[in-house]
């Protein structure tokens, strides 16, 4: 759910210290990969850079042992470009986002979003999550820690209430028909009948078997088309 806190205010990091951030993600993910848990990642999550802390670091942080860190010159520059760059982002996709907090209720799952849109019903039926970042150095690709950073946003997002309801709106219209079903994994299951759509859960069958799916394992819930339909359709793409 959303929390009505203005980033960089003193409420905003007393609310951060009480749970675990997104940038404060990627040190947990190392240690129990390191420790050989069932980490649900599909790639290597690299080495460490060298500022990341320990989960011992972490906790003695978070519990009040040890002070917060200065802010360095980096951390200085990010957040004196971030307003620019956000800015730029919105001027340039067309895609209004603010910066937002959000949080599952009743854990310390918390995320501070440098931009965010809410998904609407009637206009888009997705939200847009921005992460920004002002490296000094120009990045070939994402770093691991970053990857991981934006996964426990969209994760934490994913948990929001509005959104949740605005995909069981679109959800519940498609009751009783064939379907296709997107998952989170990248998987797809093609033309399954949806029986019943419900907070929590989409219930389809899929090769005689009753499925019921956590919503947050659903991306999309797409009309799946009669297959002669679904020929013509091709036909017509083709010959435009």
């Amino acid at each position: 759910m959303r929390v009505n806190l203005k980033q960089g205010t003193k409420d905003w990091l007393k609310w951060r210290q009480s749970g675990i951030g997104a940038s404060e993600i990627y040190a947990l993910a190392l240690a129990a990969e390191s420790l050989d848990y069932k980490v649900r990642c599909p790639r290597d999550l690299g080495d460490a850079p060298p500022w990341i802390e320990t989960p011992v670091q972490l906790y003695r942080r978070k519990t009040g042992a040890v002070p917060p860190p200065e802010v360095n010159e980096d951390m200085a520059r990010g957040s004196r470009l971030e307003p620019l760059i956000r800015t730029a982002f919105c001027a340039r996709l067309r895609i209004p986002v603010v910066p937002v907090c959000v949080e599952v209720p009743k854990t310390p799952l918390k995320a501070s979003l440098d931009g965010w849109r809410e998904p609407h019903p009637k206009k888009h039926n997705f939200g847009v999550l921005v992460e920004i970042k002002a490296p000094r150095n120009r990045w070939d690709a994402p770093p691991e820690h970053a990857i991981v950073q934006v996964a426990y946003q969209a994760a934490v997002a994913g948990a929001h209430p509005g959104m949740h309801r605005q995909r069981l709106h679109e959800i519940r219209r498609l009751e009783g028909r064939a379907v296709n079903v997107h998952l989170a994994d990248g998987s797809v299951l093609d033309r399954v009948p949806l029986v019943l759509a419900r907070r929590g859960s989409v219930w389809v069958v899929s090769e005689g078997e009753d499925l019921f799916l956590p919503l947050d394992r659903v991306v999309r819930v797409s009309d799946a088309p009669p297959p002669h339909l679904r020929s013509v359709c091709t036909m017509q793409r083709i010959r435009g």
